[in-house]
């Protein structure tokens, strides 16, 4: 029965980064989004911007738009873990500062998450960003019995999360902003003064670059998935012409459980066993990784875990590759295996990837080989610039000699012809290669081996 290799691999484009988080433009009333929103009060799309008005009217005490923001986003919950995100624009056509609700309160503003999608409702609790009428700063607070209690605090009491150092201007033309709840518990608000930012520029952080501050301390009194409510706020006032406009509603969220971009994973069958390697080009909390096996036709079981193989550890975060192997030696010649990956992010969250699998069959009679050659240590490893593959034949066989990247990729065959019994000690010099992981294959005849190397420049 001849042996032979099997190569499986599962490769990735290689331009593969972390993307810069971006908070996701859901509604730009210019085209994008066309969101349905519970409101009270009175709002109409006008001139691609979200107009609130009274038209002279002095109750409800204010209006409000919200949005169930799980109708974009099915993952949405409102926690440091998820690093949510929020955006926005809004302005008001007044020029004697931006009064409407009491010197102590807030005139118009966005709710970032509540609990309920009915803002003057007293069970209504959570976290919003407005204009502070005692001194029109733009401040982040949060409240626990509704917008319009009359319970919001003065600044220096525990309502306040964050201060954005922004104080409303009619001149300004209205005001970006950027929030952010961090993964410590910090929140951080940034923004842009002038008109609304274009689709493109407003999901991006960096363009809210007039200003930018994260509060002194965590803030976490609420979170979960029943703070799904986000939306527009107004503060009546009772002047026929008054107005608030707002722009560019978005949100986002990272998902944790996706930290690992994978470029290649790949199995070898090598004599008794199978050697698994795979590569990642960026590393999001990853604690580590579990290696699932299944037979033809069974069902998956747990081969090996981080927690028991300190080489299956992750790289917590990282924008490096990193490649990471694996040597199955429990098979059976004949059988057929499959092979899938998880990570495990730091939150303790596994994230199979199941699109990734690789399946290998053994061939009959591949752990036969004993005897008819010794392939000893590659040496130095890590290596730099020239390795040596030391190899002792019993007979006269055939041998091939490939090198290979991290990715799986031959990258060039260093030796490829019949030797005659006896001992041999290859040596090759690669100065043109890069710092990294590579891979040395070994055929003998009809049987292959596979060898991790280090180049360290």
């Amino acid at each position: 029965m001849k042996r032979f290799m099997t190569i499986v691999m599962f490769l990735l484009p290689t331009m593969v980064t972390i993307p810069v988080l971006k908070a996701q433009l859901l509604d730009n009333y210019d085209g994008v989004g066309g969101l349905t929103y519970t409101t009270e009060g009175t709002w109409v799309v006008s001139n691609g911007k979200y107009e609130a008005q009274t038209g002279g009217i002095s109750g409800p005490e204010h209006s409000y738009a919200s949005y169930d923001l799980t109708l974009s986003n099915s993952s949405w919950s409102l926690s440091k873990d998820k690093q949510n995100e929020w955006i926005g624009w809004m302005d008001l056509n007044r020029t004697t500062g931006v009064s409407g609700w009491g010197a102590s309160n807030y005139s118009c503003g966005m709710v970032l998450a509540a609990n309920n999608a009915d803002f003057n409702e007293n069970i209504t609790n959570g976290y919003a960003i407005g204009f502070r009428n005692s001194d029109d700063q733009l401040v982040l607070f949060k409240f626990d019995t509704g917008i319009v209690s009359g319970t919001i605090e003065l600044p220096g009491t525990a309502s306040i999360v964050v201060e954005s150092g922004y104080i409303y201007a009619d001149d300004d033309n209205g005001v970006n902003f950027y929030v952010k709840l961090e993964s410590n518990g910090k929140w951080t608000v940034k923004y842009k003064k002038g008109a609304p930012l274009s689709d493109e520029n407003a999901t991006n952080p960096s363009n809210y670059n007039d200003g930018s501050v994260t509060s002194l301390e965590a803030e976490g009194t609420y979170s979960g998935a029943s703070y799904k409510y986000a939306g527009w706020i107004y503060a009546h006032y009772t002047g026929t012409n008054e107005k608030a406009f707002f722009d560019n509603f978005g949100i986002g969220t990272v998902d944790q459980s996706l930290p690992v971009i994978l470029s290649s994973f790949f199995a070898t069958v090598a004599p008794g066993s199978i050697f698994l390697s795979w590569s990642t080009e960026s590393e999001i909390e990853n604690m580590g990784f579990n290696i699932y096996r299944k037979r033809l036709g069974g069902d998956y079981s747990l081969l090996i875990s981080f927690l028991d193989n300190p080489a299956l550890a992750g790289h917590g975060t990282t924008t490096k590759v990193h490649t990471y192997s694996y040597t199955d030696k429990s098979v059976q010649p004949g059988a057929t295996y499959t092979y899938l990956l998880s990570d495990v992010s730091y939150a303790g969250v596994e994230k199979k990837h199941s699109d990734k699998e690789v399946t290998v069959t053994v061939p009959e009679g591949v752990g036969q080989v004993a005897g008819k050659y010794k392939l000893e240590s590659i040496y130095p490893n890590p290596f730099n610039p020239s390795f040596t593959v030391p190899l002792t034949l019993s007979e006269n066989q055939p041998v091939e000699i490939v090198l290979y990247d991290s990715r799986g990729n031959a990258g060039r065959t260093l030796k490829n012809e019949v030797l005659s019994a006896g001992s041999y000690k290859f040596t090759y010099t690669t100065p043109d290669l890069p710092s990294g992981i590579y891979f040395v294959r070994v055929r003998i005849g009809e049987c292959f081996e596979m060898r991790k190397i280090v180049l360290v420049k």
